[in-house]
C-alpha cells in the first residue's frame, strides 16, 4: 500500500500518482504538481474509480454533489480534464477519454505520443 508524502497517509490505487484534494496537490513519484480546487476533485474521483472509467454522471455527482441546483454543463469537465493532462504531460501518466462515457488515469510507456 502506498503512502502520502505529505502526511504519510495511506491510500490504493495507481502506483506512484496521489491527488491530495485539501492541499490540491497532485503527487506523482513524490513530484508535488499544483492543482485547481476542481482540479483537484476531478482527478481525485477518476482516481477513485480505478482500474475502471469513471463515468460522466458519476463525476458531475463526485465533484458537484448529487443534489446540486445549480450544476453546470457536462462539457466543463472535459475543459477540466484537457488542464490536467497538461500538468500530466511530463509524467508517465495520462487521462483516456472514453467517448459518451467518461474517463480513465492510464500509465504511458515511454514510447507512446500524446
Amino acid at each position: 500500500m502506498e503512502h502520502c508524502p505529505l502526511c504519510n497517509h495511506p491510500y490504493e490505487g495507481h502506483e506512484g500518482i496521489f491527488v491530495d484534494e485539501e492541499s490540491r496537490t497532485l503527487i506523482i513519484d513524490g513530484k508535488l504538481i499544483g492543482l485547481t480546487h476542481r482540479m483537484s476533485q476531478i482527478l481525485a474521483g477518476i482516481l477513485s474509480c480505478d482500474p475502471r472509467v469513471a463515468s460522466i454522471g458519476y463525476l458531475m455527482d463526485y465533484v458537484y454533489g448529487a443534489d446540486a441546483d445549480d450544476e453546470p454543463e457536462k462539457k466543463i469537465l472535459s475543459v477540466y480534464v484537457c488542464r490536467i493532462r497538461k500538468k500530466l504531460k511530463n509524467t508517465r501518466f495520462d487521462i483516456i477519454t472514453i467517448w459518451g462515457y467518461g474517463y480513465r488515469i492510464m500509465e504511458i510507456d515511454d514510447g507512446t505520443e500524446r
